[in-house]
Parts: structure tokens; C-alpha cells; sequence
């Protein structure tokens, strides 16, 4: 990612939910917390998308970083998990909100946090798990990218222009609608945030002995 490419920049970004079973008898990120300490490994995580997505590692983190420990139960896809969640069979996971917030409102599952550095507008009570864990992010980021070497005139160009795009009232309504919120970020902002997620993943992995067979 870093030597094959050159970053054009970012056009959106959708978080994680945190969402838990109704079976769970919490409804805040510290009552799940005490919860799951109380429960020590009892409980059943659901991967959305295999081990190694983004959503088994957002699990991973959440964890490390709170002292609990649970299960992970592999999905091929989040509608599995997201069906299973809804029927008690998994208790807890991180997923992408265009698939999860349906169910939130249908109150089928419950809503514990976002994944976001701040409060989604679609949902000003939620809270942000950065609140708790400060620094906390995982989601989804759309962004453009270059083929490596390509001038940066070039980059600056494209960037420019899709910028224009970006800030268009009908594409940050459009983006906005999709959950998702818009960015602006430059290629070098882009470049910075991609090293300093890959050093922080590597860290999260290496801390639990994650192994893909």
C-alpha cells in the first residue's frame, strides 16, 4: 500500500457500531465492560468478515484495551452475523453502520457505542468509544488511489477536483445519507494516516498472537 501507491485522497469514512445482543443486560460501553469481566470469556463475539477484517480487529482492540476477553465466532459476511446477533446467538460485535443502524432503530439489537472520534450526527446520544478509550477508531475509509510515481502535479490535480466534488451540497447529502461522513483529507494527510494505521494494527495483532491459517 505505502511503495504501490500514491494516495489521491479521502472522500468518506463510515464507522463501526458497537452493538450487543438484546440478551445482553447492558447498554452503556462501561455496563458491557463490567459485564464481560463478569462473564470472563463467556462471551461470543461475531467476526463480520473472517478473521482478520477490520471488524474481528476492532474486537481485538476493544478488548486489549479494556482488560475482557471473549470468543470470536467467524462469519463469511455481516448478514449472517448481524442475523445472529439479533437472535442471541452471538452476543457482541463491531460492524459497519449502513448494515447495523437498521436494526439498532428496529430494536432488534441494542446500541452500546460508535466506533468515530466524535458523536455521529444521525445519533448525538450514542457515545463514541474514544470517550472511554481515548484515540479509539476503526471503520471503513473510501479514498482514491495513484499508481506509484505518478507526478504530483498529477495527484494535486485529481485531488483539486475531486475536492470540488466532495464539498458539493449533493454529495456530502448523498454521503451523509449512506451513514458515512465526508473527508477532505491531502495526499499527504492521507500517506501519514495510512503508516500510523499500519503501525497501530500491527501492534493490536502482535499483542494477541494473531495467526491466519
Amino acid at each position: 500500500v505505502i511503495n504501490d501507491f500514491a494516495p489521491v485522497g479521502m472522500v468518506a469514512y463510515s464507522p463501526h457500531l458497537l452493538a450487543v445482543s438484546t440478551k445482553i443486560p447492558a447498554n452503556t460501553p462501561a455496563e458491557l465492560v463490567a459485564y464481560a469481566k463478569a462473564q470472563k470469556g463467556k462471551l461470543n463475539y461475531a467476526v463480520a468478515a473472517g478473521m482478520g477484517s477490520a471488524s474481528h480487529l476492532a474486537g481485538v482492540m476493544y478488548a486489549q484495551r479494556n482488560g475482557i476477553e471473549w470468543g470470536y465466532v467467524p462469519y463469511k459476511g455481516g448478514a449472517q452475523a448481524i442475523t445472529d446477533l439479533v437472535g442471541g446467538q452471538v452476543d457482541v460485535m463491531f460492524n459497519g453502520m449502513v448494515a447495523t443502524y437498521p436494526q439498532v432503530k428496529a430494536g432488534k439489537i441494542k446500541l452500546i457505542a460508535v466506533s468515530s472520534q466524535t458523536r455521529n450526527a444521525q445519533m448525538p446520544d450514542t457515545p463514541t468509544v474514544a470517550e472511554s478509550l481515548p484515540g479509539f477508531l476503526t471503520g471503513s475509509f473510501q479514498g482514491l488511489l495513484a499508481p506509484a510515481g505518478t507526478p504530483k502535479a498529477i495527484v494535486d490535480k485529481l485531488h483539486g477536483e475531486i475536492l470540488k466534488i466532495i464539498q458539493s451540497p449533493e454529495m456530502q447529502e448523498r454521503i451523509k445519507g449512506l451513514g458515512m461522513q465526508p473527508s477532505t483529507l491531502t495526499p499527504e494527510q492521507v500517506l501519514a494516516f495510512q503508516k500510523a494505521e499500519i503501525d497501530k494494527w500491527a501492534q493490536v495483532i502482535k499483542a494477541a498472537n494473531i495467526k491466519l491459517d
